[in-house]
């Protein structure tokens, strides 16, 4: 009788019986949605760390948009590389990146799960800050480095270091943005970000070529390392900045 009575009964509870754990954290939620909802869009434009997600945004976007549309052309005119050995170059900025935003999310998880409540912003901008730490070092080398007489081997992997590190961060903003802010406004947080990311891209454009019109190709790639490098010193200085976003009264 005991052997059947350990096969046949259910130590389970019905499923209409809550538990009180559950009661409390159902009306937690409830209350978190409630207070979410009284925020608006503008409320979003008084909070300095998005104004930073969205500037680093804007830098990052600009230096991928330069890499991938200008780089090919910056090596066939100003470093007579051949066709074919610029447009590997580009390849191995794709594949870099690839490779980049898989490194992106392992690594914030680590730094989320170490440094969690143990400081007063985000881990992730931490990720977001060595990445971009890389972008300028990537830039740096690109412009002083790369000549005709670089090694392919030497300018394919300087490429995908450049691409892993450009989309690594790319990665990490809209998630920063998105789950940083109470639910009723994360969407238009993480819309706020990438409309500054499309601002970068537009920068990389005619004033980008503009640059390289007046100067040089290498002066336009010496714009886009200087203005990497002063977004990851900002980045560095204001890493402590909390989320938060206040009502407009």
């Amino acid at each position: 009788m005991s052997i059947v009575g350990f096969c046949t009964i259910n130590d389970q509870p019905p499923i209409n019986v809550i538990s009180l754990e559950e009661k409390v954290k159902n009306v937690t939620e409830k209350e978190t949605s409630k207070e979410s909802t009284k925020y608006t869009s503008k409320d979003l434009l008084k909070s300095p760390f998005l104004w930073l997600i969205a500037g680093s945004y804007m830098s990052v976007f600009a230096a991928k948009t330069a890499a991938v549309d200008w780089s090919q052309l910056y090596l066939m005119e100003d470093r007579q590389f051949s066709q074919l050995r610029a447009s590997s170059f580009v390849s191995s900025l794709e594949s870099g990146g690839f490779f980049g935003g898989i490194l992106a999310g392992y690594l914030t998880d680590i730094l989320m799960k170490k440094y969690e409540g143990r400081m007063q912003g985000s881990p992730r901008i931490l990720a977001a800050i060595i990445f971009m730490g890389g972008v300028a070092a990537s830039l740096y080398a690109f412009v002083n480095f790369v000549t005709l007489d670089s090694s392919q081997v030497f300018v394919t992997v300087l490429g995908m270091v450049l691409g892993g590190c450009l989309y690594g961060p790319i990665a990490i903003y809209g998630i920063l943005a998105a789950e940083s802010y109470p639910a009723a406004v994360s969407g238009t947080a993480h819309a706020y970000v990438a409309l500054s990311a499309n601002i970068g891209a537009m920068l990389a454009g005619l004033p980008f070529s503009y640059v390289a019109q007046l100067y040089g190709w290498s002066a336009s790639f010496v714009f886009i390392f200087l203005m990497v490098s002063f977004t990851v010193v900002i980045m560095v200085l204001l890493k402590d900045l909390k989320p938060k976003v206040e009502k407009q009264e």
